[in-house]
């Protein structure tokens, strides 16, 4: 697990299990029901997709050889609440 900047990006988590990759935002907000196009508008998707395939590219042989899966997850952490709430999003990107 680590954080990364590549690409003109951070990425604030990169973690891996088994022969999956997640790219991870984290993102704190006082309401519980947020639609990640709310929170991630396009421009900042772009730049988050960037930084990830930069971070990619400088492993590529690594990455193609370890991993099947490559995907975003956000975790939008509720704060008006204690204690605090985090929801996952799977692949928030899809779709917008």
């Amino acid at each position: 697990m680590q954080r990364a900047r590549s690409g003109g990006g951070e990425i604030d988590l990169i973690v891996s299990r088994a022969n999956a990759l997640r790219f991870v935002e984290v993102k704190a907000r006082s309401e519980a029901d947020v639609h990640p196009d709310d929170v991630l508008p396009a421009g900042k998707r772009g730049t988050l997709n960037r930084a990830a395939e930069a971070w990619m590219a400088e492993r590529s042989e690594a990455v193609d050889e370890a991993f099947e899966e490559v995907a975003w997850l956000l975790a939008i952490v509720d704060v008006s609440v204690t204690p605090w709430v985090l929801t996952w999003i799977d692949s928030p990107f899809d779709g917008g």
